[in-house]
């Protein structure tokens, strides 16, 4: 298969271009579906030589993702079961090929995200949304994806898509032994410019998620 121009490629194009490699990674019968999802695996020379910004806020703070992928904890770039590496790999493409990783604010509603959800699906058919928020956790943090997704939530179109990577959101902190605590601090240490109301709309999910999960 020939290389992809990835500049302004058409979304739909670019979908069936990804579609030819996730038939070849479903079919290969040499691949290991529980493999873990590698985040180091493929990384540009120069970005792994950088030094990350851990401090640089990104989304709702000036409006602007991190075009960089974030610094973030081990913990936070845990391994997930139900990617292989080749599929990962995809996936990561897809999302830079998509030119998510330079959104600015607002991304959820976008047809770019819709067409990366699309094709998760059909790269991780046990973890999904887990995925995803794994990848994006990489380039715009913990504080806005957390902010994205609340914000998404109240929307017809996504609210579905938006909940369901809460979820996930949620599930990822929690094996990480984040508290309701932990999580309005996190989010006090990277203030956004907009009201201080979703942010605790988020810890109050966060603190109904655990107790739900307690209670199991």
């Amino acid at each position: 298969i020939c290389s992809l121009s990835t500049n302004k490629r058409p979304a739909m194009r670019l979908l069936y271009f990804l579609l030819l490699h996730v038939l070849v990674a479903v079919f290969l019968p040499s691949v290991d579906a529980a493999s873990p999802i590698s985040f180091t695996a493929g990384r540009n020379q120069i970005v792994a030589k950088r030094h990350l910004r851990t401090e640089t806020r990104s989304g709702y703070d000036g409006g602007y993702a991190n075009t960089e992928e974030r610094g973030v904890p081990v913990a936070a770039v845990e391994q997930l079961a139900s990617m292989n590496p080749y599929k990962a790999k995809l996936a990561k493409k897809a999302f830079k090929l998509l030119n998510l990783h330079k959104r600015k604010g607002f991304i959820m509603g976008t047809p770019e995200l819709k067409t990366w959800s699309n094709l998760m699906l059909k790269l991780d058919d046990t973890n999904s949304k887990g995925s995803m928020v794994a990848i994006m956790t990489r380039y715009y943090g913990d504080d806005a994806l957390a902010r994205y997704i609340q914000s998404a939530k109240v929307s017809p179109s996504v609210g579905k898509l938006a909940t369901d990577l809460q979820t996930a959101q949620f599930a990822r902190w929690a094996r990480r032994g984040e508290t309701a605590e932990s999580i309005q601090q996190m989010l006090r240490n990277s203030p956004d410019r907009l009201s201080s109301w979703r942010d605790d709309q988020v810890v109050n999910a966060f603190t109904a998620f655990l107790t739900k999960k307690n209670n199991r």
